[in-house]
């Protein structure tokens, strides 16, 4: 457990979301409660940005637009 909490220390992104039990990878958007089972923070930052180089994240509807 506090080699997670080191890693996601690391990011300020981690604010933003909670790591899901049980899945080191996936998190859960504390703004529209969307579950990314992979790709961890980086699909995560796609997910609140909007911008995503592949299209293969959905972009969040409830980000504000300072986080964005």
């Amino acid at each position: 457990m506090a080699s997670e909490s080191g890693i996601m220390g690391r990011d300020s992104c981690w604010k933003y979301c909670t790591p899901m039990e049980g899945n080191k990878n996936g998190i859960i958007c504390n703004y529209c409660g969307l579950t990314i089972k992979s790709g961890g923070i980086t699909c995560f930052k796609f997910h609140l940005s909007h911008i995503d180089p592949n299209s293969n994240t959905k972009k969040c509807p409830n980000v504000p637009p300072e986080v964005k």
